[in-house]
């Protein structure tokens, strides 16, 4: 008896730090974050509490992304210069050495969308 409640006990528990991470990858989450993108380049600021972004893109619109150190990094449609998103897609990035303010920048060629950033460390 004493070993079931010992086991149930431990369930508990990781069942309760199962919010905290991302489908089973282990990233303790540390700043959930939103871009809405158009066909004008804008950017938002990316926390320094971990090195580990996923991004994903909430609608079918395909849209174009780069990350940088600049406050006025743009993004641009051309694909040698920018970063695909496929529309539905999602993407993880490492930045290694995160320190500092780093950007992340979108654009679509057309329409809108909106990139949902996760940010945190692997676990």
């Amino acid at each position: 008896m004493k070993k079931l409640l010992i086991g149930a006990a431990l369930l508990a528990l990781l069942a309760s730090n199962a919010d905290a991470q991302v489908g089973g990858h282990g990233l303790s989450l540390c700043a959930p974050n939103s871009l809405s993108v158009s066909t004008t380049s804008s950017n938002v600021a990316l926390a320094t509490c971990g090195p580990d972004l996923y991004l994903m893109n909430t609608t079918s619109q395909e849209a174009f992304y780069q990350i940088g150190t600049s406050s006025t990094l743009t993004a641009n449609t051309t694909v040698t210069q920018s970063y695909s998103l496929p529309g539905g897609a999602y993407q993880h990035i490492i930045i290694p050495y995160l320190s500092g303010t780093y950007y992340l920048a979108a654009v679509t060629a057309t329409s809108v969308t909106t990139i949902r950033i996760l940010q945190g460390s692997q676990q």
